[in-house]
């Protein structure tokens, strides 16, 4: 069995170990032109670290996590208004908990997965088509990919969704903030090695992270407008983050002009929405088209498979089964909804299918 991947982010990457794991063999396909690096500090816990430990990268992980020894919260002029020490904020944390750059997981599973599968960089997809065999992926450097099953790992602004499902502006539902991460080529002085100082104004929030390794990352979150790209002042404050960013907090104190002016100096700055998305009224329900028993529509409403058992190398996995663990084959953190996935704070299992499943899509 093989799978087309779009996105080589932790999904794509998640989705190709597992399913290595289980005897498919995976081709992923990444826009960017080489890996990415660095990217926003997360606590890494609950069902993303039971599914770490399962998929065997836990160990990886923890090499790479780094401890907070304090966070300090700033006044809007940068005077220190309190503080939380380390055992309190592992207290809030919990055992089974880390901090972690985003992209140390990435390269964690990077590392574990090259080896089994196929991942091409600086290459886009540009056409889906299916039929009672398989699904066709046309890509961007002229080829036509053939698989069992195509998988959309390619975020919040997914090429996958909107060539199956229709342009994202169906799909996207605006939070009403913006987000702004990179990565600093010097620490603050004012930020101790280990800590963590943020500063929370007017709707706007800044937070820089001593992240261990010498590696300091920058964050800023902002109220907008819900729909609008400005800020809820009402100022059109366009998609440029150095010009956006100085407007937005150049009232600011504390280490703000330092860390703005650093933006000049780093690599890449990940500037987007929050947003999330939803299936409009009927969408959530796709056609596929596959071998099917007598009496069915060669082209029906796919069934939402269950997540398949452990099968033998080269084999299919038996798609009707009570799986052999309670380890999915795809990313922790995906609700099913049909045939596609959404963003989810909880993961639920799909309904078991009766029949072995058509070819299908799913878009995360």
């Amino acid at each position: 069995m093989r799978a087309i991947i779009i996105g080589a982010g932790i999904a794509g990457l998640a989705a190709a170990l597992r399913l290595s794991q289980i005897g498919w063999d995976s081709l992923i396909i990444e826009r960017a032109p080489t890996r990415r690096s660095g990217g926003y500090a997360v606590t890494f816990g609950g069902l993303g670290y039971d599914a770490a430990e399962r998929m065997g990268i836990l160990p990886d992980l923890l090499q790479r996590a780094f401890v907070t020894e304090e966070i300090v919260y700033h006044k809007p002029n940068g005077q220190r208004r309190f503080s939380l020490g380390r055992e309190i904020i592992a207290a809030t944390m919990g055992p089974r908990t880390m901090n972690i750059l985003r992209g140390d997981i990435e390269t964690v599973l990077y590392d574990t997965v090259r080896d089994s599968a196929e991942i091409r960089f600086a290459t886009t997809i540009t056409a889906v088509d299916q039929d009672t065999r398989a699904v066709h992926a046309t890509l961007s450097d002229g080829t036509v990919e053939h698989a069992d099953l195509l998988i959309g790992a390619d975020g919040l602004h997914s090429a996958t969704r909107a060539l199956v499902f229709g342009p994202e502006e169906d799909y996207l539902l605006d939070l009403g903030h913006r987000v702004a991460v990179y990565m600093l080529d010097r620490r603050p002085a004012s930020i101790a090695p280990g800590t963590a100082g943020t500063l929370s104004a007017g709707g706007r929030t800044v937070a820089v992270i001593s992240a261990g390794d010498d590696r300091n990352v920058a964050f800023f979150g902002y109220r907008t407008e819900r729909g609008a790209r400005h800020d809820d002042r009402g100022d059109d404050r366009g998609d440029d983050p150095a010009t956006v960013l100085p407007q937005v907090y150049g009232d600011l104190g504390w280490v703000i002009p330092e860390v703005l002016a650093s933006m000049a100096r780093t690599d890449s700055v990940y500037f987007d929405t929050i947003s999330q998305v939803v299936a409009p009224p009927g969408a959530a329900t796709a056609w596929s088209c596959s071998a099917t028993p007598p009496g069915a529509s060669p082209c029906s409403p796919a069934t939402a498979p269950p997540w398949p058992s452990a099968a033998p190398t080269g084999s299919a996995p038996n798609w009707n089964a009570t799986p052999a663990t309670s380890a999915p084959p795809w990313p922790p953190g995906r609700r099913h909804y049909g045939p596609r996935w959404r963003r989810s704070r909880n993961s639920a299992a799909g309904s078991k299918a009766s029949t072995p499943p058509p070819t299908r899509c799913c878009c995360g």
